[in-house]
């Protein structure tokens, strides 16, 4: 789920559906047995001049596991998904909420 902010541009709209795209083909698949329950946001800062977003915890599940399987997987989007071009000296933050729910039967 992405957190918009008004009046963001289009290049930083794109590159926040980008990278949710790309955390939702890396999700865990059954977790034989595991269950993952919780909400983590996410931030991910943007710089000019860096080829890699910075991926930090911006608000936890309570449940450790839960947040570090988050940002691996943010992590690894960021990794897969260009980052827009800025200007220089420019930076912006993409917040992502990642949601697990319990599996069903």
């Amino acid at each position: 789920m992405l957190e918009d902010r008004e009046g963001a541009p289009p290049d930083l709209q794109a590159y926040k559906f980008a990278v949710a795209s790309a955390v939702l083909e890396s999700r865990p698949q059954k977790s034989g047995g595991l269950a993952f329950n919780g909400i983590v946001v996410v931030d991910i800062r943007v710089t000019s001049g860096t080829r890699v977003a910075l991926v930090s915890l911006a608000d936890s599940s309570g449940v450790d596991a839960v947040d570090t399987l988050a940002l691996q997987m943010v992590r690894r989007a960021v990794e897969r998904v260009a980052t827009p071009a800025l200007g220089q000296g420019q930076g912006d933050r993409v917040r992502l909420s990642v949601v697990f729910e319990p599996e069903g039967p």
